[in-house]
């Protein structure tokens, strides 16, 4: 009986995990995710869809006469609307805008976000939509980026590598270990359950849990990218020292740490936008 509890509620952990929560609220940041919606219906393009193993995404455009092309991808539970003041930034900065709705998010199909059907569809977008001169991830959308230059080196299944001259990561969790300890502790999973609960993720990626980590994977098969990490520090759902851990790869790597600034805010701080803003327009490369 025991043992049959367990793998119920690892199991539903790992649904809880890939299926996101309709219509979730963001507390003090609601009404501006209410406005984000609005200006963002107010300035796209065009809408696409972009089908891949059954999936099917909403992709949408911006500024089509732009210079390069850039993607923004959002985070968990999020949707690219909630990127908007990203998308304008990189318009104002001349670029060619694409931002992506992951399966089961905005305004994409499905009911489920599978870590390999995440990275999935950015590669399916790259091909579709590519190359890519920059990407801009916050949380989940930050370290799928991140894992997608990489993981065809492990995945028979999946061809090609996501490359972009500059990356740009908000608050990202980078390693698999980040939602394995949040869920288990929102599950309130034992020790037992939490290692059934690994388990499960690390069958539906065919992979190794430490394999499904962006510092191990650029340690392993560096890409030609410079990354700016910009994480709060009072950031209470993914840890700022995933971006510190991460930073540590070499010159690369800037990371920018801001007091007071959690998991939403930086999708909307002056401050974010002015770091950003600097590394675009900055000639000088430094990966290896």
């Amino acid at each position: 009986m025991k043992n049959l509890v367990t793998a119920a509620k690892a199991r539903l952990c790992f649904l809880l995990m890939q299926k996101p929560i309709p219509y979730l609220k963001f507390g003090k940041f609601e009404a501006q995710m209410q406005q984000a919606q609005l200006m963002f219906n107010q300035i796209v393009y065009q809408r696409h869809h972009l089908q891949f193993d059954k999936q099917r995404c909403v992709v949408y455009e911006f500024n089509p006469n732009g210079y390069r092309k850039a993607l923004v991808v959002h985070g968990w539970m999020s949707r690219s609307a909630h990127m908007v003041m990203h998308i304008q930034l990189l318009i104002e900065q001349g670029y060619h805008v694409y931002a992506i709705d992951l399966p089961a998010h905005g305004e994409s199909k499905g009911q489920l976000l599978s870590w390999r059907n995440a990275v999935k569809a950015l590669l399916q977008a790259q091909v579709t939509f590519g190359p890519f001169a920059v990407a801009l991830g916050h949380s989940f959308g930050g370290g799928m980026l991140v894992n997608a230059t990489a993981i065809s080196h492990l995945m028979d299944d999946i061809d090609g590598v996501f490359h972009a001259d500059k990356m740009v990561l908000l608050a990202s969790a980078l390693s698999i270990q980040v939602p394995i300890t949040m869920f288990s502790k929102l599950a309130r999973l034992n020790e037992v359950q939490t290692r059934r609960f690994s388990e499960l993720i690390a069958q539906d990626a065919q992979l190794e849990l430490a394999q499904m980590s962006g510092l191990s994977l650029q340690t392993h098969y560096p890409s030609q990218t410079d990354f700016l990490l910009i994480h709060g520090v009072q950031d209470g759902v993914v840890s700022i020292e995933e971006s510190r851990a991460f930073a540590m790869l070499g010159p690369q790597v800037k990371l920018v740490e801001i007091e007071q600034l959690n998991h939403v805010g930086v999708l909307y701080q002056q401050q974010v936008f002015d770091q950003i803003t600097r590394f675009l327009t900055d000639s000088t490369r430094h990966c290896p």
